[in-house]
Protein backbone atom coordinates (compact mmCIF):
# COMPACT_ATOMS: atom_id res chain seq x y z
CA UNK A 1 0.00 0.00 0.00
CA UNK A 2 1.18 3.24 -0.93
CA UNK A 3 2.43 5.19 1.72
CA UNK A 4 1.31 8.28 2.95
CA UNK A 5 3.16 11.25 5.06
CA UNK A 6 2.07 14.35 7.35
CA UNK A 7 1.59 17.38 5.58
CA UNK A 8 3.79 19.69 7.65
CA UNK A 9 6.63 17.35 6.32
CA UNK A 10 5.78 17.83 2.25
CA UNK A 11 5.36 21.58 2.35
CA UNK A 12 8.15 23.83 1.57
CA UNK A 13 8.48 27.14 -0.10
CA UNK A 14 10.96 28.17 -2.82
CA UNK A 15 14.24 28.48 -1.79
CA UNK A 16 13.73 27.99 1.72
CA UNK A 17 16.95 27.21 4.17
CA UNK A 18 17.19 28.21 7.70
CA UNK A 19 17.93 31.52 9.61
CA UNK A 20 17.60 35.09 7.96
CA UNK A 21 19.15 35.26 4.28
CA UNK A 22 18.90 36.56 1.25
CA UNK A 23 14.79 36.62 -0.03
CA UNK A 24 11.85 37.99 0.08
CA UNK A 25 11.82 39.68 3.50
CA UNK A 26 15.81 40.66 3.22
CA UNK A 27 14.73 42.23 0.21
CA UNK A 28 11.78 44.31 1.50
CA UNK A 29 13.69 45.44 4.19
CA UNK A 30 16.78 46.33 2.85
CA UNK A 31 15.15 47.71 -0.40
CA UNK A 32 11.78 49.50 0.90
CA UNK A 33 11.67 49.73 5.16
CA UNK A 34 15.74 50.91 5.39
CA UNK A 35 15.82 52.59 2.00
CA UNK A 36 12.29 54.52 2.39
CA UNK A 37 10.86 54.17 5.91
CA UNK A 38 13.81 54.82 8.52
CA UNK A 39 15.05 58.16 7.54
CA UNK A 40 12.93 60.94 10.14
CA UNK A 41 10.22 58.05 10.80
CA UNK A 42 10.36 54.94 11.78
CA UNK A 43 13.43 54.72 13.50
CA UNK A 44 14.58 53.87 17.47
CA UNK A 45 14.67 57.60 17.44
CA UNK A 46 11.41 58.83 16.29
CA UNK A 47 9.42 55.84 16.29
CA UNK A 48 6.51 57.12 14.35
CA UNK A 49 3.00 55.19 15.08
CA UNK A 50 5.41 53.38 17.78
CA UNK A 51 6.87 51.55 14.71
CA UNK A 52 10.71 50.81 14.64
CA UNK A 53 11.90 49.74 11.09
CA UNK A 54 15.55 50.11 11.98
CA UNK A 55 17.90 47.25 12.06
CA UNK A 56 18.67 43.69 11.42
CA UNK A 57 16.03 41.65 9.50
CA UNK A 58 15.83 39.57 12.63
CA UNK A 59 15.53 42.82 14.85
CA UNK A 60 12.36 44.18 11.69
CA UNK A 61 11.02 40.98 11.41
CA UNK A 62 10.06 40.70 15.16
CA UNK A 63 8.71 44.38 15.38
CA UNK A 64 6.00 43.58 12.83
CA UNK A 65 5.13 39.97 12.53
CA UNK A 66 2.33 38.46 14.60
CA UNK A 67 2.80 42.12 16.38
CA UNK A 68 -0.64 43.59 17.48
CA UNK A 69 -0.84 47.54 15.94
CA UNK A 70 -0.68 50.27 18.61
CA UNK A 71 -3.12 51.99 16.76
CA UNK A 72 -6.21 51.69 18.74
CA UNK A 73 -8.84 51.93 15.70
CA UNK A 74 -6.48 49.08 13.62
CA UNK A 75 -6.84 46.48 17.20
CA UNK A 76 -10.26 47.24 17.00
CA UNK A 77 -10.56 45.77 13.33
CA UNK A 78 -8.25 42.91 14.66
CA UNK A 79 -5.31 44.35 12.71
CA UNK A 80 -1.72 43.26 13.02
CA UNK A 81 1.38 44.82 11.91
CA UNK A 82 2.06 41.92 9.96
CA UNK A 83 -0.66 38.74 10.37
CA UNK A 84 1.33 36.09 8.58
CA UNK A 85 -1.02 34.81 5.61
CA UNK A 86 -3.72 37.92 5.54
CA UNK A 87 -2.99 40.90 3.77
CA UNK A 88 -6.46 42.45 4.21
CA UNK A 89 -5.47 42.00 8.25
CA UNK A 90 -1.84 43.65 8.28
CA UNK A 91 -2.30 47.27 8.85
CA UNK A 92 0.74 48.31 7.77
CA UNK A 93 0.24 46.59 3.98
CA UNK A 94 -3.12 48.89 4.03
CA UNK A 95 -0.69 52.27 5.06
CA UNK A 96 1.55 51.64 2.22
CA UNK A 97 -1.10 50.23 -0.19
CA UNK A 98 -0.15 52.70 -3.05
CA UNK A 99 -3.91 51.95 -4.53
CA UNK A 100 -3.22 48.29 -5.04
CA UNK A 101 -6.77 48.03 -4.97
CA UNK A 102 -10.08 49.13 -2.97
CA UNK A 103 -10.26 46.19 -0.75
CA UNK A 104 -7.10 47.72 1.49
CA UNK A 105 -8.44 50.99 2.27
CA UNK A 106 -8.49 52.02 5.64
CA UNK A 107 -11.01 55.01 5.91
CA UNK A 108 -10.42 55.67 9.33
CA UNK A 109 -7.01 56.90 8.71
CA UNK A 110 -8.24 59.75 6.40
CA UNK A 111 -6.96 61.05 3.14
CA UNK A 112 -3.48 62.21 4.12
CA UNK A 113 -2.65 58.91 6.87
CA UNK A 114 -1.74 56.52 4.31
CA UNK A 115 1.70 56.40 2.56
CA UNK A 116 1.75 56.10 -1.41
CA UNK A 117 5.16 57.17 -1.96
CA UNK A 118 5.78 53.18 -2.74
CA UNK A 119 5.75 52.08 -6.18
CA UNK A 120 3.15 49.17 -7.14
CA UNK A 121 5.75 46.72 -7.54
CA UNK A 122 7.34 47.52 -4.47
CA UNK A 123 3.67 47.54 -2.42
CA UNK A 124 2.72 44.58 -4.33
CA UNK A 125 5.94 42.61 -3.25
CA UNK A 126 4.52 43.25 0.38
CA UNK A 127 1.00 41.69 -0.08
CA UNK A 128 2.92 39.04 -2.23
CA UNK A 129 5.19 38.40 1.27
CA UNK A 130 2.28 38.42 3.27
CA UNK A 131 -0.02 36.09 1.36
CA UNK A 132 2.89 33.49 1.22
CA UNK A 133 2.79 33.55 5.61
CA UNK A 134 5.34 35.98 5.78
CA UNK A 135 8.05 33.87 5.93
CA UNK A 136 11.40 35.48 7.13
CA UNK A 137 13.80 33.26 4.69
CA UNK A 138 12.99 32.15 0.99
CA UNK A 139 11.92 33.63 -2.20
CA UNK A 140 8.17 33.95 -2.23
CA UNK A 141 7.36 35.61 -5.75
CA UNK A 142 9.31 36.57 -8.96
CA UNK A 143 10.11 40.18 -8.30
CA UNK A 144 10.43 40.53 -12.23
CA UNK A 145 6.64 39.21 -12.78
CA UNK A 146 5.95 42.16 -10.66
CA UNK A 147 7.69 44.80 -12.63
CA UNK A 148 6.68 43.19 -15.87
CA UNK A 149 2.82 42.89 -15.16
CA UNK A 150 2.53 46.84 -13.27
CA UNK A 151 5.27 48.54 -15.04
CA UNK A 152 5.99 47.11 -17.90
CA UNK A 153 2.85 46.50 -19.70
CA UNK A 154 2.59 42.27 -19.75
CA UNK A 155 -0.10 41.92 -17.36
CA UNK A 156 -3.28 40.33 -18.28
CA UNK A 157 -6.85 42.17 -16.49
CA UNK A 158 -7.75 41.45 -13.22
CA UNK A 159 -10.39 40.22 -11.34
CA UNK A 160 -12.80 43.32 -10.07
CA UNK A 161 -13.55 42.60 -7.09
CA UNK A 162 -17.03 41.92 -5.78
CA UNK A 163 -19.45 43.29 -2.96
CA UNK A 164 -18.98 41.79 0.65
CA UNK A 165 -21.93 40.67 2.39
CA UNK A 166 -21.61 43.33 4.68
CA UNK A 167 -21.67 45.83 1.46
CA UNK A 168 -24.93 44.27 0.31
CA UNK A 169 -26.35 44.74 3.77
CA UNK A 170 -26.05 40.58 5.02
CA UNK A 171 -24.57 38.62 7.47
CA UNK A 172 -21.30 36.91 6.74
CA UNK A 173 -17.91 37.38 4.73
CA UNK A 174 -15.74 37.74 1.91
CA UNK A 175 -12.40 35.46 1.64
CA UNK A 176 -10.06 36.30 -1.17
CA UNK A 177 -6.85 34.36 -2.76
CA UNK A 178 -4.44 36.05 -3.99
CA UNK A 179 -3.56 37.62 -5.91
CA UNK A 180 -1.14 34.62 -7.32
CA UNK A 181 0.87 35.67 -10.21
CA UNK A 182 1.91 33.63 -13.44
CA UNK A 183 4.08 33.57 -15.48
CA UNK A 184 3.07 32.70 -19.15
CA UNK A 185 2.13 29.25 -19.57
CA UNK A 186 2.58 28.33 -15.66
CA UNK A 187 0.26 25.79 -13.91
CA UNK A 188 -0.16 26.06 -10.20
CA UNK A 189 -2.36 24.40 -7.24
CA UNK A 190 -2.25 26.45 -3.95
CA UNK A 191 -3.66 25.38 -0.56
CA UNK A 192 -4.79 28.16 1.66
CA UNK A 193 -6.11 28.11 5.39
CA UNK A 194 -8.13 31.23 6.51
CA UNK A 195 -9.10 31.21 10.06
CA UNK A 196 -12.90 32.46 10.08
CA UNK A 197 -12.53 33.99 14.04
CA UNK A 198 -16.29 32.95 14.42
CA UNK A 199 -17.59 33.75 18.11
CA UNK A 200 -20.32 31.74 17.62
CA UNK A 201 -21.68 28.67 15.76
CA UNK A 202 -23.56 29.48 12.05
CA UNK A 203 -25.47 28.00 9.58
CA UNK A 204 -24.15 29.11 6.18
CA UNK A 205 -27.43 29.52 3.52
CA UNK A 206 -25.40 30.49 0.49
CA UNK A 207 -21.67 30.97 -0.87
CA UNK A 208 -20.77 32.68 -3.87
CA UNK A 209 -17.39 32.84 -5.76
CA UNK A 210 -15.88 35.03 -8.56
CA UNK A 211 -12.99 33.30 -9.96
CA UNK A 212 -10.74 34.14 -12.87
CA UNK A 213 -11.14 32.78 -16.35
CA UNK A 214 -7.76 30.99 -15.96
CA UNK A 215 -9.21 29.07 -12.78
CA UNK A 216 -9.28 25.46 -13.38
CA UNK A 217 -10.99 24.65 -9.56
CA UNK A 218 -11.82 26.56 -6.46
CA UNK A 219 -12.64 24.43 -3.69
CA UNK A 220 -14.05 25.66 -0.17
CA UNK A 221 -13.29 22.89 2.51
CA UNK A 222 -14.31 22.90 6.69
CA UNK A 223 -11.66 21.14 8.18
CA UNK A 224 -10.62 20.04 11.38
CA UNK A 225 -9.50 22.32 14.06
CA UNK A 226 -6.31 20.04 15.59
CA UNK A 227 -5.45 19.31 11.81
CA UNK A 228 -5.53 22.91 10.99
CA UNK A 229 -3.74 23.97 14.21
CA UNK A 230 -0.31 21.90 12.26
CA UNK A 231 -1.07 23.85 8.82
CA UNK A 232 1.32 26.48 8.13
CA UNK A 233 -0.41 30.21 7.40
CA UNK A 234 -0.66 31.60 4.18
CA UNK A 235 -0.57 29.91 0.17
CA UNK A 236 0.80 27.24 0.48
CA UNK A 237 2.12 25.32 -3.19
CA UNK A 238 1.15 21.65 -3.54
CA UNK A 239 3.50 19.80 -3.91
CA UNK A 240 2.51 16.27 -4.79
CA UNK A 241 -0.34 13.71 -3.90
CA UNK A 242 0.16 13.04 -0.22
CA UNK A 243 -0.30 16.44 0.89
CA UNK A 244 -3.76 16.85 -1.14
CA UNK A 245 -4.74 13.37 0.36
CA UNK A 246 -4.00 14.36 4.04
CA UNK A 247 -5.68 18.18 3.49
CA UNK A 248 -9.22 16.59 1.94
CA UNK A 249 -8.95 13.53 4.08
CA UNK A 250 -9.23 15.52 7.43
CA UNK A 251 -11.89 17.75 5.89
CA UNK A 252 -15.52 18.55 4.88
CA UNK A 253 -16.30 19.76 1.71
CA UNK A 254 -18.36 23.06 1.22
CA UNK A 255 -18.21 23.43 -2.22
CA UNK A 256 -16.61 23.28 -5.72
CA UNK A 257 -16.44 25.77 -8.24
CA UNK A 258 -14.83 25.61 -12.17
CA UNK A 259 -15.87 28.56 -12.73
CA UNK A 260 -17.92 31.72 -11.15
CA UNK A 261 -21.61 31.12 -9.78
CA UNK A 262 -23.78 31.44 -6.64
CA UNK A 263 -25.85 28.66 -4.75
CA UNK A 264 -28.42 29.39 -2.60
CA UNK A 265 -29.08 26.41 -0.33
CA UNK A 266 -32.71 25.29 -0.31
CA UNK A 267 -35.08 26.45 2.66
CA UNK A 268 -34.46 25.06 5.38
CA UNK A 269 -31.04 23.46 5.43
CA UNK A 270 -27.49 24.92 5.57
CA UNK A 271 -23.97 24.01 6.26
CA UNK A 272 -23.37 24.04 10.19
CA UNK A 273 -20.18 25.49 11.15
CA UNK A 274 -19.23 25.60 14.95
CA UNK A 275 -17.24 28.75 16.68
CA UNK A 276 -13.65 29.18 15.59
CA UNK A 277 -14.29 26.96 12.16
CA UNK A 278 -11.18 26.66 10.31
CA UNK A 279 -11.48 26.52 6.62
CA UNK A 280 -9.33 25.46 3.63
CA UNK A 281 -9.04 27.35 0.33
CA UNK A 282 -7.79 24.87 -2.69
CA UNK A 283 -6.95 27.16 -5.46
CA UNK A 284 -5.84 25.66 -9.33
CA UNK A 285 -4.82 27.99 -11.61
CA UNK A 286 -3.75 27.69 -14.95
CA UNK A 287 -2.08 30.67 -17.66
CA UNK A 288 -3.12 29.84 -20.69
CA UNK A 289 -1.59 33.22 -22.42
CA UNK A 290 1.75 33.05 -24.18
CA UNK A 291 3.16 35.82 -24.00
CA UNK A 292 1.02 38.17 -20.79
CA UNK A 293 1.20 37.65 -16.99
CA UNK A 294 -1.49 36.30 -15.07
CA UNK A 295 -2.30 37.89 -11.42
CA UNK A 296 -4.85 35.58 -10.60
CA UNK A 297 -7.46 36.03 -7.95
CA UNK A 298 -10.64 34.37 -6.21
CA UNK A 299 -13.30 35.82 -3.70
CA UNK A 300 -15.82 33.56 -2.02
CA UNK A 301 -19.08 35.15 -0.22
CA UNK A 302 -20.05 33.35 2.64
CA UNK A 303 -23.62 34.33 4.21
CA UNK A 304 -24.92 33.07 7.60
CA UNK A 305 -27.56 33.46 10.10
CA UNK A 306 -27.51 32.17 13.47
CA UNK A 307 -27.48 28.31 14.60
CA UNK A 308 -30.47 26.89 14.99
CA UNK A 309 -32.19 28.55 11.99
CA UNK A 310 -31.36 25.79 9.18
CA UNK A 311 -33.56 22.19 9.97
CA UNK A 312 -31.48 20.40 8.03
CA UNK A 313 -27.36 19.88 7.78
CA UNK A 314 -26.48 19.98 3.98
CA UNK A 315 -23.25 17.68 3.26
CA UNK A 316 -20.90 17.78 0.30
CA UNK A 317 -18.59 15.60 -0.55
CA UNK A 318 -16.17 13.92 -3.55
CA UNK A 319 -16.37 10.43 -4.75
CA UNK A 320 -13.38 9.09 -6.53
CA UNK A 321 -12.24 6.57 -8.84
CA UNK A 322 -9.71 4.28 -6.71
CA UNK A 323 -10.63 6.69 -3.48
CA UNK A 324 -7.71 7.75 -1.86
CA UNK A 325 -6.48 4.80 -0.87
CA UNK A 326 -5.55 3.39 -4.61
CA UNK A 327 -6.01 6.64 -6.99
CA UNK A 328 -4.04 4.96 -9.74
CA UNK A 329 -5.81 2.82 -10.77
CA UNK A 330 -6.93 5.03 -13.29
CA UNK A 331 -4.78 4.55 -16.52
CA UNK A 332 -5.91 6.26 -19.83
CA UNK A 333 -3.68 4.18 -22.56
CA UNK A 334 -2.60 6.17 -25.87
CA UNK A 335 -4.31 4.16 -28.11
CA UNK A 336 -6.84 6.87 -29.56
CA UNK A 337 -9.38 4.99 -28.85
CA UNK A 338 -12.73 5.76 -26.48
CA UNK A 339 -12.10 4.24 -22.81
CA UNK A 340 -14.90 4.11 -20.92
CA UNK A 341 -14.41 3.37 -16.92
CA UNK A 342 -17.27 3.61 -14.22
CA UNK A 343 -17.14 3.07 -10.27
CA UNK A 344 -20.00 2.79 -8.23
CA UNK A 345 -21.18 4.85 -4.09
CA UNK A 346 -23.41 2.63 -2.41
CA UNK A 347 -24.04 2.27 1.26
CA UNK A 348 -20.80 -0.18 1.42
CA UNK A 349 -18.56 2.33 0.02
CA UNK A 350 -20.06 5.03 2.35
CA UNK A 351 -19.34 2.82 5.17
CA UNK A 352 -15.99 4.16 6.04
CA UNK A 353 -18.31 8.10 6.28
CA UNK A 354 -21.39 8.08 7.33
CA UNK A 355 -22.45 5.31 10.02
CA UNK A 356 -26.23 3.95 8.87
CA UNK A 357 -28.92 1.56 8.89
CA UNK A 358 -29.93 -0.15 5.93
CA UNK A 359 -32.58 1.92 3.84
CA UNK A 360 -30.23 4.82 4.47
CA UNK A 361 -31.28 7.80 1.63
CA UNK A 362 -29.13 10.76 0.05
CA UNK A 363 -31.68 13.47 -0.80
CA UNK A 364 -28.87 14.92 -3.64
CA UNK A 365 -29.27 18.47 -4.31
CA UNK A 366 -26.16 19.23 -6.67
CA UNK A 367 -24.10 16.53 -8.96
CA UNK A 368 -21.33 17.68 -10.42
CA UNK A 369 -18.15 16.20 -12.79
CA UNK A 370 -14.51 16.70 -12.73
CA UNK A 371 -11.65 15.45 -15.22
CA UNK A 372 -9.18 16.69 -17.32
CA UNK A 373 -8.85 17.39 -21.05
CA UNK A 374 -8.76 13.94 -22.24
CA UNK A 375 -12.35 13.31 -21.09
CA UNK A 376 -15.00 13.17 -24.30
CA UNK A 377 -17.95 12.20 -21.36
CA UNK A 378 -19.33 11.94 -17.67
CA UNK A 379 -22.34 10.46 -16.73
CA UNK A 380 -24.30 9.45 -13.26
CA UNK A 381 -26.58 6.46 -13.44
CA UNK A 382 -29.09 5.37 -10.69
CA UNK A 383 -27.99 1.95 -9.81
CA UNK A 384 -30.49 -1.09 -9.93
CA UNK A 385 -30.68 -3.52 -6.96
CA UNK A 386 -28.80 -6.09 -8.95
CA UNK A 387 -25.57 -3.30 -9.58
CA UNK A 388 -26.37 -2.43 -13.08
CA UNK A 389 -26.68 0.74 -14.77
CA UNK A 390 -29.79 2.71 -14.14
CA UNK A 391 -31.86 5.71 -14.91
CA UNK A 392 -29.13 8.61 -16.05
CA UNK A 393 -29.55 11.61 -13.63
CA UNK A 394 -26.83 13.84 -14.55
CA UNK A 395 -25.47 13.62 -18.47
CA UNK A 396 -21.90 15.93 -18.45
CA UNK A 397 -23.17 16.80 -22.28
CA UNK A 398 -25.65 19.64 -21.11
CA UNK A 399 -23.96 23.31 -20.39
CA UNK A 400 -22.80 24.76 -17.27
CA UNK A 401 -26.29 25.49 -15.31
CA UNK A 402 -27.43 22.70 -17.05
CA UNK A 403 -30.16 23.95 -19.11
CA UNK A 404 -29.57 22.74 -22.70
CA UNK A 405 -27.73 20.13 -23.96
CA UNK A 406 -24.62 21.58 -25.56
CA UNK A 407 -24.52 17.42 -27.36
CA UNK A 408 -20.74 18.00 -25.89
CA UNK A 409 -18.49 17.49 -22.73
CA UNK A 410 -16.43 20.89 -21.65
CA UNK A 411 -14.29 19.51 -18.87
CA UNK A 412 -12.93 23.46 -18.13
CA UNK A 413 -16.51 24.27 -17.58
CA UNK A 414 -18.67 21.14 -16.37
CA UNK A 415 -22.27 21.17 -15.81
CA UNK A 416 -23.64 21.40 -12.20
CA UNK A 417 -26.90 19.83 -12.13
CA UNK A 418 -29.17 21.40 -9.38
CA UNK A 419 -32.68 18.95 -8.10
CA UNK A 420 -34.67 21.86 -6.74
CA UNK A 421 -36.98 19.65 -5.02
CA UNK A 422 -33.81 16.76 -3.96
CA UNK A 423 -32.98 13.65 -6.16
CA UNK A 424 -33.77 11.37 -3.42
CA UNK A 425 -31.80 7.67 -3.82
CA UNK A 426 -31.77 4.61 -1.52
CA UNK A 427 -28.14 3.74 -0.75
CA UNK A 428 -28.45 -0.16 -0.53
CA UNK A 429 -28.32 0.90 -4.32
CA UNK A 430 -26.26 3.84 -4.67
CA UNK A 431 -24.95 5.72 -7.50
CA UNK A 432 -22.62 4.70 -10.82
CA UNK A 433 -20.25 7.47 -11.87
CA UNK A 434 -19.42 6.67 -15.59
CA UNK A 435 -16.30 8.54 -17.79
CA UNK A 436 -15.20 7.80 -21.22
CA UNK A 437 -11.51 9.34 -22.13
CA UNK A 438 -9.87 9.93 -25.70
CA UNK A 439 -5.75 9.76 -25.15
CA UNK A 440 -4.08 10.88 -28.61
CA UNK A 441 -1.02 11.66 -26.61
CA UNK A 442 2.54 10.05 -27.00
CA UNK A 443 1.62 8.10 -23.52
CA UNK A 444 -0.35 6.82 -21.39
CA UNK A 445 -1.42 9.30 -18.73
CA UNK A 446 -2.42 8.31 -15.30
CA UNK A 447 -4.22 9.82 -12.06
CA UNK A 448 -2.24 13.14 -11.06
CA UNK A 449 -2.45 16.72 -10.26
CA UNK A 450 -2.41 18.83 -13.17
CA UNK A 451 -4.08 19.04 -16.29
CA UNK A 452 -1.85 17.27 -18.40
CA UNK A 453 -3.22 14.21 -16.10
CA UNK A 454 -6.55 13.02 -15.64
CA UNK A 455 -9.10 12.64 -12.77
CA UNK A 456 -12.09 10.77 -12.50
CA UNK A 457 -13.98 12.76 -9.41
CA UNK A 458 -17.94 13.52 -8.99
CA UNK A 459 -18.70 15.92 -6.61
CA UNK A 460 -22.40 15.97 -4.57
CA UNK A 461 -24.04 17.87 -2.20
CA UNK A 462 -27.04 16.06 -0.40
CA UNK A 463 -29.44 15.83 3.15
CA UNK A 464 -29.77 12.52 4.58
CA UNK A 465 -32.66 10.91 5.83
CA UNK A 466 -32.77 7.28 7.61
CA UNK A 467 -35.60 4.90 7.99
CA UNK A 468 -38.31 6.02 10.41
CA UNK A 469 -37.45 5.76 14.19
CA UNK A 470 -33.66 5.80 14.09
CA UNK A 471 -32.02 8.61 15.62
CA UNK A 472 -30.31 11.34 13.25
CA UNK A 473 -27.27 11.21 14.99
CA UNK A 474 -26.18 7.71 13.66
CA UNK A 475 -25.46 9.54 10.20
CA UNK A 476 -24.84 13.28 10.15
CA UNK A 477 -22.64 15.28 12.29
CA UNK A 478 -19.45 13.52 13.46
CA UNK A 479 -18.24 14.16 17.62
CA UNK A 480 -15.57 11.65 17.19
CA UNK A 481 -12.37 13.18 16.67
CA UNK A 482 -8.62 11.72 15.54
CA UNK A 483 -5.75 13.74 15.63
CA UNK A 484 -3.17 13.37 13.91
CA UNK A 485 -4.40 11.92 10.89
CA UNK A 486 -2.05 10.48 9.07
CA UNK A 487 -0.81 9.63 12.34
CA UNK A 488 2.68 7.54 13.10
CA UNK A 489 3.38 7.57 16.60
CA UNK A 490 0.52 8.65 19.29
CA UNK A 491 -3.16 8.65 18.20
CA UNK A 492 -5.36 11.09 20.29
CA UNK A 493 -8.69 10.28 20.65
CA UNK A 494 -11.97 12.66 21.56
CA UNK A 495 -15.37 11.46 21.72
CA UNK A 496 -17.78 14.23 22.58
CA UNK A 497 -21.62 12.60 22.85
CA UNK A 498 -22.67 13.58 26.40
CA UNK A 499 -25.03 11.34 28.15
CA UNK A 500 -25.85 8.73 31.40
CA UNK A 501 -22.50 7.41 32.28
CA UNK A 502 -21.77 4.30 30.90
CA UNK A 503 -19.05 2.57 28.87
CA UNK A 504 -17.51 3.01 25.53
CA UNK A 505 -16.06 0.79 23.32
CA UNK A 506 -13.07 1.63 21.03
CA UNK A 507 -12.61 -0.47 18.06
CA UNK A 508 -9.73 -0.81 15.03
CA UNK A 509 -10.69 -2.94 12.28
CA UNK A 510 -8.77 -2.99 8.51
CA UNK A 511 -10.27 -2.94 5.18
CA UNK A 512 -11.13 -6.43 5.16
CA UNK A 513 -13.08 -6.22 8.42
CA UNK A 514 -10.56 -8.21 10.44
CA UNK A 515 -10.46 -6.70 14.48
CA UNK A 516 -6.93 -5.10 14.95
CA UNK A 517 -8.17 -3.51 18.45
CA UNK A 518 -10.71 -3.39 20.81
CA UNK A 519 -10.72 -2.10 24.22
CA UNK A 520 -13.94 -1.59 26.44
CA UNK A 521 -13.30 1.18 28.46
CA UNK A 522 -15.78 1.27 31.67
CA UNK A 523 -14.36 4.74 32.85
CA UNK A 524 -15.74 7.00 30.53
CA UNK A 525 -18.44 9.22 32.40
CA UNK A 526 -20.95 12.17 31.42
CA UNK A 527 -18.21 13.99 29.91
CA UNK A 528 -15.66 14.62 26.92
CA UNK A 529 -14.53 10.95 26.17
CA UNK A 530 -9.97 11.31 25.83
CA UNK A 531 -7.78 8.87 25.03
CA UNK A 532 -4.38 8.09 23.66
CA UNK A 533 -3.30 5.03 21.73
CA UNK A 534 0.35 4.91 21.67
CA UNK A 535 0.77 2.87 17.78
CA UNK A 536 3.72 1.07 18.08
CA UNK A 537 2.52 -0.67 20.99
CA UNK A 538 -0.56 -1.85 18.77
CA UNK A 539 2.51 -2.97 15.98
CA UNK A 540 -0.40 -1.59 13.36
CA UNK A 541 1.28 -1.87 9.91
CA UNK A 542 1.30 1.09 7.23
CA UNK A 543 -2.24 1.46 5.51
CA UNK A 544 -5.64 2.37 5.97
CA UNK A 545 -8.14 1.32 8.88
CA UNK A 546 -11.73 2.03 10.58
CA UNK A 547 -11.97 3.65 13.81
CA UNK A 548 -14.95 3.40 15.66
CA UNK A 549 -16.32 4.31 18.92
CA UNK A 550 -19.46 3.37 20.95
CA UNK A 551 -21.10 4.50 23.55
CA UNK A 552 -24.95 3.17 24.08
CA UNK A 553 -27.12 3.30 20.69
CA UNK A 554 -24.36 5.63 19.30
CA UNK A 555 -21.58 4.81 16.84
CA UNK A 556 -19.35 6.25 14.91
CA UNK A 557 -16.28 5.41 12.81
CA UNK A 558 -13.72 7.54 11.33
CA UNK A 559 -11.35 6.48 8.43
CA UNK A 560 -7.40 6.06 10.30
CA UNK A 561 -4.55 6.59 8.15
CA UNK A 562 -1.09 5.26 9.47
CA UNK A 563 2.15 6.02 7.91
Amino acid sequence: MKKYYTLTALIAFISLSTGFSQGTFSNINANIFQASCTAGCHNSTTLAGNLDLSGTDAQVYANIVGVTSTNTQAQTLNLKRISAGYPERSFLLRKVKNTLDSTLQLSFLGADATHNFLTKPQAELIRQWILFGAPDTGIVVNEQLLTDYYTNGMGLASLPSPPTPSDEGLQGFQMRVGPIFLAPGEEKEFFKKYETGLSAAVEIYKTKANIATQSHHLILLNTDTSYASTFPQGLQLLTGLPDAFSIHFNSQQVATWQFSREETLPAGTAYKWKAGAVLFENYHIVNYSTDSILAAEAYINVYSHPAGTGAQTMFSELFMYGEPNNPFLLNIPNTGQPVTKSFKVDSADLSPYYNHPAGLTFNFWILQAHTHKLATAFNMYLRNPDGSKGQRVYDGNYNTEYTALQGYYDFSHPPVEHFPSFLPVNMDNGLLFEATWVNNTSTDVGFGLTTHDEMFIGYVQFTVTLPSGIDSKNATESVLHVYPNPASDVLNISFDEKGKSMPVMLEIDDLLGNRIYALEDKTAENMLYRKQLWLKELKLSTGLYLLKVTKGDYSYTKKLLID
